[in-house]
């Protein structure tokens, strides 16, 4: 019997050639549209810039962990990330970086800040 390399069973070898530039080059237009470098974006999800590169021109693919750091830090839907912000998308996640942005307010401030909702409220007539 010949033996056989093991075989790596991750998520970046269950992906072929096309699916990671595919998803590379999502990541590289979100990186972008964020006026991050990649070495920036490297920090946040805790590799290197280089790692970054290489992903985004489909030599690899990160971790689905990875992926959710970034969403996480971002404050954005795996969709957004993965396929640009939609109007379908868009609401909701703003609705959820509100959301998120008061966990930690004191009541004074959450109080204040649905002032200031109310007075947008009045000046945009809803």
């Amino acid at each position: 019997m010949k033996s056989s390399k093991k075989e790596n069973t991750g998520v970046t070898n269950a992906l072929d050639i096309n699916e990671k530039k595919r998803l590379g080059a999502l990541l590289k237009v979100f990186r972008e549209e964020r006026h991050m470098n990649q070495e920036e974006m490297a920090g946040i999800i805790g590799c290197t810039g280089q790692y970054i590169s290489d992903v985004e021109r489909g030599k690899y693919s990160l971790s689905l962990k990875k992926y959710m750091t970034i969403c996480d830090h971002f404050s954005v839907s795996a969709d957004e990330l993965l396929y640009g912000a939609s109007k379908d998308y868009s609401e909701y996640d703003i609705r959820n970086r509100i959301v998120r942005s008061i966990d930690g307010m004191n009541p004074d401030q959450i109080e204040l800040l649905e002032d200031q909702i109310s007075l947008m409220k009045r000046m945009f007539g809803k």
